[in-house]
């Protein structure tokens, strides 16, 4: 998956999601706060994202209904 702002840094950390038909990237707890602290320095928003759980190798959502 082509990246044009990640840090390799943070990206090297990252979970491809594509293989799951999700374009994006998956983050562990400490590597998630790495790139807030990145969008934050670089001032890039971030409208909205999923919460998503790896237990045994299988991805749970965690979904948020209404606002």
């Amino acid at each position: 998956m082509e990246n044009n702002f990640i840090p390799d840094t943070i990206l090297s950390k990252a979970i491809d999601m594509s293989p799951i038909g999700v374009f994006g990237y998956a983050f562990d707890y400490q590597n998630t706060i790495a790139l807030l602290d990145f969008c934050k320095d670089k001032q890039i928003a971030i409208l909205e994202g999923d919460a998503l759980e790896l237990k045994k190798k299988n991805f749970h959502i965690h979904m948020k209904i209404g606002s």
